[in-house]
């Protein structure tokens, strides 16, 4: 029984952030945007313009990433499977989450996405990309960053 409330939780996290991250707006007060006015444009009001800021400003357009994630580690509390299965979703998630930033940060700076002016790889994408690509240049980097997302993606998915 407690497994399914756990999943049912992280279901209803996805569905926080999912929401959250689609109704994200730049002029929503967050910790990057201190603005007078009471208008929050984000569907989960303030606590959902500061997460979808925080996870935009971290990761960029990868933070997209992050309601999969939960998705399939709620089906991993649902489906009854063991520790190790959801560990190995949870590290595949991660590697998913942070390839897929500095891989967007790779090709340009921001991409606008419903209207929105979106940080490509975040924070952490873009440094993540700039400390791989001085040691192993953009060709190295983007083979190494890609074969660790597949390999984030199989782990995440089960998928192979």
């Amino acid at each position: 029984m407690r497994k399914e409330i756990i999943g049912i939780l992280l279901f209803f996290l996805l569905v926080f952030v999912l929401v959250s991250l689609v109704s994200y707006h730049p002029q929503d007060p967050s910790l990057n945007n201190a603005t007078a006015g009471n208008h929050i444009e984000n569907l989960f009001g303030l606590v959902g313009a500061y997460l979808a800021d925080a996870l935009i400003g971290l990761f960029g357009l990868a933070a997209f990433w992050m309601p999969i994630l939960l998705l399939f580690m709620s089906i991993q509390f649902f489906a009854d499977r063991l520790p190790l299965a959801f560990g190995l979703t949870l590290a595949g998630g991660l590697l998913l989450i942070l390839t897929s930033a500095a891989l967007l940060a790779y090709q340009q700076d921001h991409y606008v996405v419903f209207g929105n002016r979106f940080s490509s790889g975040g924070w952490i994408g873009i440094h993540l990309k700039k400390g791989l690509f001085r040691y192993t240049n953009p060709t190295g980097g983007g083979i190494i960053l890609s074969l660790v997302w597949v390999v984030g993606f199989i782990l995440m998915t089960g998928f192979s």
